[in-house]
């Protein structure tokens, strides 16, 4: 890792600053996982280091307006999943702010991966119910109490969010190397 973020004498400031969304991502996840919330200061940390790497590289102010369009589309496809009770404000507040970060065709790739780790962690998570509740009382529960059993279960996304935006990073080659 230091030779990503160190060469030739000096910092590799986009992957640096990266590096820090990163973090502030996980932390947003273990905030999440423990208190089912996500602060503001998360969403804010996550659009000031997009503001600190635009100028950092210098980024053309042209395509400013496709990163808010970006954001906004993230907003409103968030906006829908919390009117549908699939995910908290939280939630959908740091979504939004991570649209800035790609252009509105990026944010396509971004929201495949976000939503495929968010199945997987939540399929994980409604098995494990499902077979720790396999035996209660010594009978055994029908398929309709068992899914109603999961559909009570509430899952943080946020861990869904910081993986799946990771992996983004990685795989889009957009680390800023």
């Amino acid at each position: 890792m230091p030779s990503l973020l160190f060469h030739s004498g000096f910092y590799n400031a986009p992957a640096l600053v990266t590096l820090i969304l990163i973090i502030v991502l996980i932390a947003a996840a273990i905030y999440d996982v423990k208190t089912f919330t996500i602060p503001h200061f998360f969403s804010y940390a996550v659009i000031g280091l997009f503001v600190i790497k635009s100028l950092w590289v210098g980024i053309n102010f042209a395509y400013f307006p496709w990163h808010l369009l970006s954001m906004a589309i993230a907003f409103a496809l968030g906006f829908l999943l919390f009117v549908l009770k699939l995910m908290g404000g939280g939630d959908v507040k740091l979504f939004a702010a991570l649209g800035i970060w790609v252009f509105p065709l990026g944010l396509l790739g971004l929201v495949f991966c976000i939503a495929i780790t968010g199945l997987l962690i939540s399929t994980g998570v409604a098995m494990y119910k499902m077979a720790s509740s396999a035996h209660t009382n010594g009978e055994t529960p029908t398929f309709a109490d068992r899914y109603q059993s999961i559909r009570r279960i509430r899952i943080p996304y946020g861990p869904a969010i910081a993986i799946g935006t990771t992996l983004y990073l990685v795989f889009s080659n957009n680390i800023g190397l």
